[in-house]
């Protein structure tokens, strides 16, 4: 009986941490801190999720007017960032003879360059130029990599829910690329005759984290199905670098050169900037102890949501970049989507 009880630390979810709501039905229960063995705890798996982060237009469609100056019936045409598969591990120890251990992790996503086009009978309006064309073109991407390192304290509730309190520190880092490309006419497609924009985005930080996860047992000796839920909270402060790089190739355009080519870079590096983190799970798992009793292994299957405020940022212009007129402006980055993780206890 004792060695079962040791185990049970493995029965919290091993992805972002939270609360199980069914905790609080058993709130009123005796709560214990249970003692156990120590051993080695790792988690392998992947999540399919769906990128967004805010600002993702690249330009306006002036649909069934002939009117360009006033704008009517505009359409704001934008990148929609399809579902990629994102990575996720930890590698973790169990003091022995407390309910305290340690583990480190990890989540990845690195998302594929996702694709964009119109091409309407009437105008493609392009902000950033302050001109007309025939084809808009944009290409978007994400890369998101995060580590935590935290500390856990492990309390049972009854005989059926387990608690976990974490605490420590956390590193993320969040890159975002768009290219938007404008023709002139459908010939130009592919050629040399187009107006480009580029931005990019990238934020590195660090700070701390804080969460409390749990697991409701439908059985009495830990083994099967049970109930997994979490949430966590962080808040990072690290640098935020920002550029925009515009090519320009039009004759008729008075802001190019004389050749027709013009290229324009403009930077923004925002220091000491303060992202705020949000992340949540809910799930199910099924538990196996070997004969030994001294090691488990585990399925757990959910869906997670991971939401960072501020996080990434465009440079846009006013009327036009050639009047060195640009604004950083800041924006949010989440993904959420179904996930599934191996976990085990040796």
């Amino acid at each position: 009986m004792m060695k079962r009880m040791s185990n049970q630390f493995f029965l919290y979810s091993l992805t972002s941490l939270a609360v199980t709501a069914s905790s609080l039905a058993y709130a009123q229960e005796d709560a214990q801190a249970p003692s156990l063995e120590g051993g080695i705890t790792a988690s392998i798996g992947t999540f399919y999720a769906a990128p967004t982060g805010g600002n993702q237009d690249y330009a306006q469609v002036l649909v069934n007017t002939d009117d360009f100056d006033t704008f009517r019936n505009t359409q704001i045409a934008e990148v929609t960032p399809d579902y990629d598969f994102g990575f996720a591990a930890s590698l973790g120890y169990v003091f022995e003879d407390t309910a305290n251990s340690v583990e480190l992790s990890y989540r990845g996503f690195d998302s594929d360059d996702n694709n964009d086009s119109v091409e309407f009978i009437d105008e493609v309006y392009a902000p950033v130029f302050n001109d007309f064309y025939d084809i808009a073109t944009s290409s978007l991407s994400y890369q998101f990599n995060a580590v935590d390192l935290m500390f856990n304290q492990f309390l049972d509730i009854g005989t059926h829910v387990q608690v976990r309190f974490a605490a420590g520190a956390s590193y993320v880092n969040l890159e975002k690329n768009q290219t938007n490309t404008y023709f002139f006419d459908v010939i130009s497609e592919g050629g040399d005759d187009y107006d480009q924009v580029k931005n990019h985005s990238e934020f590195d930080g660090f700070g701390p984290r804080a969460g409390i996860d749990g697991r409701y047992d439908f059985g009495e000796n830990l083994e099967g199905f049970g109930i997994v839920a979490g949430g966590s909270l962080a808040y990072y402060v690290g640098d935020m670098d920002v550029t925009s790089a515009i090519t320009c190739f039009d004759m008729d355009d008075t802001s190019c050169s004389d050749t027709g080519t013009f290229i324009a870079t403009n930077t923004d590096d925002v220091d000491n900037h303060g992202v705020t983190n949000l992340r949540a799970n809910v799930g199910i798992d099924y538990v196996y102890f070997f004969e030994n009793e001294e090691s488990t292994l585990g399925i757990e299957l959910g869906y997670l949501i991971d939401y960072y405020a501020d996080a990434i940022s465009d440079i846009t212009y006013q009327d036009g970049f050639e009047d060195k007129i640009f604004n950083t402006e800041l924006n949010s980055f989440s993904y959420s989507g179904p996930y599934v993780n191996l976990k085990g206890v040796f």
